[in-house]
């Protein structure tokens, strides 16, 4: 997958998935999806997708048109879970992202966030967490960059931001 993004397509809300095929089949992706139940709906871009969703047995399968109304999902509403913990001050990977939110969504299974992280995350959520505890307030207004180019230059903020806290 290379990247996803919440949108509202008429009356529902919807996940657009960029793939590549040669990396992971549309099957396949039907296939997390269902088990993830998120299938209730799915739109296609053409008459292959169609013919697999169909064969997949997904009950309402939707033509993709220029003309259906859409709009994108406000930021502060994508990635809600996550923003609303305390992985959101994290430098996250867009993947990392999307799937610990999805964790902390209650769609994980066997799967806890921290199994997503990196060393150097985890050592960050512990020092987060410290800070956390002793002022919940000391953090507030820090968040992961959606721009991963920033990634890096937001990590160095955060570690002088806790270096400054004592933790």
């Amino acid at each position: 997958m290379f990247a996803t993004r919440s949108a509202w397509a008429g009356p529902r809300e919807v996940v657009h998935i960029v793939f590549d095929p040669n990396v992971i089949s549309y099957e396949k992706l039907l296939e997390k999806a269902r088990q993830l139940k998120c299938t209730n709906a799915v739109y296609t871009f053409n008459s292959e997708q169609e013919k697999a969703a169909k064969a997949y047995g997904i009950d309402t399968v939707i033509s993709w048109s220029e003309d259906l109304e859409t709009k994108q999902v406000q930021t502060s509403e994508q990635k809600y879970y996550l923003r609303n913990s305390i992985y959101g001050i994290l430098p996250l990977t867009e993947l990392q992202a999307v799937k610990i939110n999805s964790l902390l969504a209650g769609m994980g299974g066997r799967w806890k966030p921290e199994d997503f992280l990196s060393p150097r995350q985890k050592t960050l959520l512990k020092r987060a967490r410290k800070a956390y505890a002793s002022d919940p307030e000391s953090l507030r207004g820090l968040g992961f960059p959606e721009d991963q180019r920033q990634l890096a230059g937001y990590q160095k903020t955060l570690e002088k931001k806790l270096d400054s806290l004592g933790h």
